[in-house]
């Protein structure tokens, strides 16, 4: 379950799965990771919706550091 996933549209939710496929490093992951969730939570402001939680597992972990 991605943070955000409802306040984005079928075009923003392809290009972040394909955006995190594309990750080689765990220190990339985590940066795309927190800014994704900077921005969803920014947006969730926007439209007065709770802020997602950040994931409950860590999605960079499976990368090399």
């Amino acid at each position: 379950m991605t943070p955000g996933w409802a306040l984005m549209t079928p075009e923003e939710r392809a290009a972040h799965q394909t955006k995190m496929r594309s990750m080689t490093t765990r220190a990339d992951c985590r940066a795309y990771v927190e800014q994704h969730h900077a921005d969803m939570a920014a947006r969730a402001k926007e439209r007065g919706v709770a802020v997602p939680a950040m994931p409950r597992r860590d999605p960079c972990a499976g990368l090399p550091g």
